[in-house]
């Protein structure tokens, strides 16, 4: 990722759905040069994210939690009064 005008930047933004516009020339150079240690995006570890969303002044979204899962050893909610797992997991 070597080689990243302000130019590419900006544009790369805007493909991620975000407006350049919206930060000052400062920001891109920071981002530019965050950028610039980055090899393979692929490998871009949590310190050098964490930096990236700083820079945004963005915050990492939450994992999503499906509140509605039936635990395994949970009473399974066809009333059978038998564990989830012993009844009707086996057929989902």
């Amino acid at each position: 990722m070597n080689n990243i005008n302000i130019k590419d930047a900006m544009k790369q933004l805007k493909d991620l759905g975000i407006d350049p516009n919206t930060f000052d020339k400062k920001t891109i150079q920071k981002l530019l040069q965050i950028s610039s240690k980055i090899k393979d995006p692929s490998q871009i570890n949590s310190d050098s994210a964490k930096e990236i969303l700083d820079t945004l002044s963005l915050k990492p979204s939450k994992p999503y939690v499906n509140l509605n899962k039936i635990g395994r050893n949970e009473k399974c909610p066809c009333g059978s009064d038998k564990k989830y797992k012993k009844c009707c997991e086996k057929t989902n």
